[in-house]
């Protein structure tokens, strides 16, 4: 058996594997028809609820929800407040609140170096020879990477340039020679949402040559940053004030414009980079910024802004500036730390997934070809920025003693119908709601609420008495309570279609995918509901995922109206859900020592079972909490 030296798992949130054939078969894709002919690839099967935190999740541990306990975007832990888990959307991101090993800190006990980069999970493990660093997917508590957008400043502003303040004339400077009296002026860096605090910073503006000014001079912690024109100065640090605490920065300046009689000068201020709080070991932010060369583009935050509706293509070209930071990034710790294991993440293909699928759907009513031909220009463009963003990482980064794993957490179903679960349960008087003149809106009354609707995870929780600080059910009255929550969401119907959205309501241990075992984490609802596809809770407005207020506006509105932003979906529907093409299960292609190459399996995986298989490539043990079996089919 030939050794696995090392392993990379390219996370492209979203991939589906019909997609990627259309495409490798219009000759679109060159390294993905390149890891398939020389590997093998395969539909994945998601773990509900079949979204982003918890299939990341999953893929990481082996692990299926019923042990993780990462449900979705918002966790909620019994005997909290029903509402809270709401308030902390990615919360189950981190590793305190995740119930399973990661494969990382398996790898980590035996020694191999590992690297995890802008993934959705396990921030942040405890590693003592392993490197995580957060990128573009938002992660609770760390601090942005941007702390003050760029400016310019200039003694005579224009347009959005800001002003630089003259001070004055000083007679000397130590260690600063000048044959024209030194000019000492003012750049105020004014407070932001990040920012709690503005900061003065004086700069020197000096003659060197005897022949009229030519250079500024900025003074940080007794060293001299000499700029000339047009070139930019070496990376500045600075402590700044935030609302994240001290936060240390590195920022650059260069000289647009000095006119020999000092009376103009015009310069550029870089985007002042934070480099605390979004790498492990905290030292590796600065290093990666002073060192690796990053691109602008690793410092935005493009990833997690999943809905794009009208911003298609900036958003994909933004995408593609973050895919050079990601190598640039990955491939500079691979020769300079020699990771042997590294797990990334790319959301790329879930946002235009959520854009672009019911054009692309002929059963969709909004179905007309030149959308349709719109569409699929702007998915054939995500795909080919990913192919690209493999063939460098590749490239860059691995043999052919690599394990290479392209794998997604889910696929995706057109969608285009909204429903409200919330309407449903206050018309069935599970729950209520008052208005709040304060708020000017209406808010849940606990008093006479019996059940509380989660959109991510599609789950109903009882508020029951003993366990809930506002419960009002008895346990006595708990299983009268959960049947008639799955009565209401079953009574729902679409006024068009006549059709009820909710495809599966039943108790959770009697869920096909979580229940029927001995244990189930207790973030898990009482009551656990699937839609059909077509149909969604999420429509691009993040507080609509709310259920502790509910607006004027769904209460005048029927069961379900038409989406007007989201229009393909995952995260409700069963793991099974398909649509002609398209599907919620995701896709894995693995190319590597001991793999069987240019073989398509036709039964979908499971994505519990990448970690063993990995484990036993790597020969190491797997995860304490894997529920996954060895992929023996994709082995020689």
């Amino acid at each position: 058996m030939k050794r696995v030296k090392d392993v990379i798992v390219i996370g492209l949130d979203g991939a589906m594997l019909s997609f990627v054939k259309k495409f490798v078969s219009e000759g679109e894709l060159p390294t993905f028809e390149s890891l398939i002919s020389e590997g093998v690839i395969a539909e994945s099967v998601p773990c509900p609820p079949c979204d982003t935190p918890t299939n990341w999740t999953t893929i990481a541990t082996g692990a299926t929800t019923a042990v993780h306990g990462v449900t979705s975007f918002y966790l909620h832990f019994p005997g909290e407040p029903l509402e809270l888990g709401l308030k902390l959307r990615h919360r189950g991101q981190l590793a305190e609140f995740c119930k399973a090993e990661y494969i990382w800190e398996v790898a980590d006990r035996y020694k191999i170096r590992t690297l995890v980069v802008n993934y959705p999970a396990g921030w942040t493990s405890k590693l003592k020879r392993g490197d995580m660093i957060v990128g573009s997917w938002s992660m609770p508590n760390v601090p942005p990477k941007v702390l003050v957008n760029s400016y310019t400043y200039s003694t005579l502003p224009i347009k959005k340039e800001k002003p630089i303040e003259l001070v004055g004339k000083v007679k000397e400077v130590e260690g600063l020679k000048s044959f024209s009296p030194i000019m000492k002026v003012r750049v105020k860096v004014e407070e932001n949402k990040t920012l709690i605090s503005p900061i003065l910073l004086d700069l020197y503006v000096s003659d060197s040559k005897g022949e009229g000014y030519d250079s500024v001079i900025l003074i940080r912690n007794d060293k001299k940053y000499i700029i000339k024109c047009s070139e930019w100065s070496d990376w500045i640090p600075i402590t700044l004030n935030t609302k994240y605490g001290k936060l240390k920065g590195l920022f650059k300046i260069r000289v647009l414009e000095l006119s020999k009689d000092g009376k103009l000068i015009r310069v550029e201020f870089s985007r002042i980079i934070n480099v605390d709080g979004w790498a492990r070991p905290n030292e590796l932010g600065e290093e990666l910024v002073r060192r690796a060369g990053l691109p602008e583009g690793f410092f935005e935050e493009v990833g997690k802004d999943y809905v794009i509706y009208g911003k298609e293509y900036p958003y994909l070209v933004g995408m593609a500036r973050e895919a050079r930071g990601l190598v640039r990034v990955i491939s500079y710790l691979k020769r300079t730390r020699g990771w042997r294991m590294c797990y990334l993440h790319y959301h790329i293909f879930d946002a235009a997934n959520h854009r672009f699928l019911k054009f692309s759907y002929r059963g969709s009513p909004f179905y007309d070809e030149v959308k349709a031909e719109k569409a699929n220009e702007g998915m054939k463009l995500a795909y080919k920025i990913a192919d690209e963003f493999l063939k460098s990482l590749l490239d860059k980064c691995t043999s052919n003693d690599t394990l290479v794993i392209v794998v997604s957490d889910h696929g995706a179903v057109p969608s285009w119908s909204v429903v409200s679960i919330r309407k449903a349960l206050v018309d069935a008087g599970l729950l209520a709601y008052k208005w709040d003149e304060e708020l000017n809106k209406y808010r849940v009354d606990w008093s006479r609420t019996r059940a509380f609707p989660y959109y991510e995870p599609a789950y109903i929780w009882i508020n029951l008495k003993g366990r809930d600080p506002s419960g009002i059910v008895s346990p006595s009255e708990y299983e009268e309570v959960r049947e008639e929550v799955i009565r209401a969401l079953y009574n729902i119907k679409d006024e068009e279609s006549g059709v009820c959205p909710v495809e599966l309501a039943v108790r959770k241990e009697e869920d096909p995918y979580v229940g029927n075992r001995e244990k189930i984490a207790e973030t898990i609802g009482d009551v656990i509901y699937y839609l059909r596809p077509g149909y969604q809770l999420y429509d691009g407005i993040i507080e609509g995922l709310d259920s502790e207020f509910m607006s004027l506006d769904e209460f005048k509105k029927g069961y379900t109206w038409r989406a007007e932003r989201v229009f393909g979906a995952h995260a409700y529907y069963q793991p099974t859900t398909r649509v002609e093409e398209f599907t919620v299960n995701g896709i894995l292609i693995v190319k590597g020592p001991e793999i069987v190459k240019g073989e398509e399996i036709k039964d979908p995986i499971k994505l519990i079972d990448i970690v063993p298989t990995i484990s036993h490539l790597l020969n190491i043990p797997p995860p304490k909490d894997c529920e996954g079996k060895l992929l023996e089919e994709i082995l020689k």
